[in-house]
């Protein structure tokens, strides 16, 4: 297998205690808010965008218990290859 695969689309998603310093310290590298809402359960959830498209999402952590995580949400062609490139570096799928 080739070790490189076409991502059509690159959106990761950082789950944290602290979504709006979180957003903040994004903001200061050209990101924008593009919207923020209050999820049904009172969570905060963001998401920003610059210049060249690039997106992320950051939502706040749902209780005491959550830790701060990124998830890494990808598009791509060929899922089986991209799959085992993702096992082969140990990712959790």
């Amino acid at each position: 297998m080739d070790n490189q695969i076409k991502i059509s689309t690159f959106s990761p998603l950082i789950i944290t205690k602290k979504p709006e310093k979180t957003v903040r310290m994004f903001q200061k590298l050209g990101f924008e808010v593009r919207h923020v809402k209050e999820l049904d359960d009172g969570i905060f959830n963001a998401t920003l965008k610059d210049a060249n498209g690039n997106q992320i999402d950051i939502r706040e952590a749902g209780s005491k218990e959550d830790k701060d995580m990124t998830i890494i949400r990808m598009n791509v062609p060929d899922f089986d290859a991209a799959y085992e490139l993702l096992q082969e570096d140990d990712f959790k799928i």
